[in-house]
């Protein structure tokens, strides 16, 4: 569902039709030329994310929030934890499982 900005969207929407888009829609049409009809549901899709990033949100800083978040996620992982916990379940030199594709 879309609606006007002020809005945070969300991300994953605008990917995923990125991804189907890109995937699903040949370059090229039957004729061998560009396909614009893919090339304006890309453009689209763009325009739309930056609608949204082109909008002013007139944010206010709310006291009670900032206390909240500084007082309840002073645990939170810093980035490197972060980045060091992902490596530990998922290290880089680990290979994917082999898909079957019945080849």
């Amino acid at each position: 569902k879309r609606c006007d900005p002020p809005c945070v969207p969300y991300v994953g929407v605008y990917l995923a039709d990125l991804i189907s888009i890109e995937e699903g829609v040949q370059n090229l049409n039957s004729n061998g030329l560009i396909n614009f009809a893919k090339m304006r549901m890309l453009a689209h899709t763009i325009l739309e994310i930056r609608l949204y990033q082109q909008t002013y949100y007139d944010l206010k800083v709310v006291p009670d929030v900032v206390k909240h978040i500084l007082v309840n996620c002073s645990n939170a992982l810093c980035e490197d934890k972060i980045f060091e916990r992902s490596y530990t379940l998922e290290p880089r030199n680990q290979r994917s499982p082999a898909i079957d594709h019945g080849v």
